[in-house]
């Protein structure tokens, strides 16, 4: 069960550093938008077709996937509301 953990606690470091990866690119992407008013920060259509995109991979179950994805996209709306409201 150790090793198990070990492997458990390497995937979690990987995944904190893809998220902190998402997140400066969220913060990129909410200087543009700071920049230009006619885009919003909330756009449903993006968000469904990130969530459907990796829904089709079939890779884990849907319903992990968008309760995941659910709040990976509402986070990053928080970090570029930040941004754009400086």
């Amino acid at each position: 069960m150790d090793i198990l953990r070990y492997q458990i606690n390497d995937v979690d470091e990987k995944l904190l550093s893809l998220l902190k990866q998402r997140f400066d690119l969220s913060k990129s992407i909410a200087e543009i938008k700071k920049n230009d008013k006619s885009i919003v920060l909330h756009d449903p259509v993006r968000e469904k077709e990130i969530i459907n995109n990796l829904k089709s991979k079939k890779i884990i179950d849907d319903v992990i996937i968008e309760q995941i994805w659910r709040e990976i996209l509402y986070l990053s709306k928080c970090v570029q509301k930040d941004i754009i409201n400086k």
